[in-house]
């Protein structure tokens, strides 16, 4: 079945519901009092396992939409506009990371080195931002925990990742 633009409707329903699961996501890690995370500005940031999955079985532009959307939703729900900059300048950052992934480091990285750069990539833009809107160099002196915490937290999603697709086993890695 098609809709009226003539585009599948299956990646469209895919789409919807890879949103839904991340708005949902991040919802929880917006409420939940993660005390075992004791660093200021540190998240797991489990709501981008859909916007990995939609890249890793949909395609390129499947995982930009699922990532916009799901950012500009949560930020109007749970945040602000401020927050709202960080992180659409973060998404950004991470979704250059999966392009540069899907065109030069394939082949030498694995779907958890995937993560791990865009988890970096995403505290990069994030850092961006902040000096943006602090206008000073204080943020660069928190770059470290934000990175060592990127690569940790980057990590945990890349396994997640690769669980989550085993148990689609009718998914294969789309080349879109």
């Amino acid at each position: 079945m098609k809709r009226s633009t003539g585009l599948p409707l299956k990646p469209l329903t895919a789409d919807a519901m890879l949103i839904g699961a991340a708005m949902m996501i991040s919802y929880v890690e917006a409420v939940l009092p993660l005390d075992f995370i004791v660093l200021p500005g540190v998240k797991l940031g489990l709501a981008n396992l859909a916007v990995m999955i939609a890249f890793f079985t949909l395609g390129s532009a499947d995982a930009a939409l699922v990532s916009f959307i799901r950012v500009i939703l949560c930020g109007m729900l749970f945040g602000n506009g401020m927050s709202m900059i960080f992180s659409l300048l973060g998404a950004l950052f991470a979704f250059v990371g999966l392009i540069v992934y899907r065109r030069a480091l394939q082949r030498v990285l694995s779907p958890i080195g995937a993560s791990i750069l865009c988890a970096v990539l995403h505290n990069v833009g994030q850092l961006i931002a902040a000096g943006l809107v602090l206008s000073d160099g204080a943020v660069i002196s928190y770059a470290p925990v934000m990175l060592c915490a990127s690569v940790v937290c980057g990590g945990i999603n890349g396994m997640l990742l690769i669980m989550i697709m085993r148990a689609l086993p009718e998914v294969k890695e789309n080349e879109k």
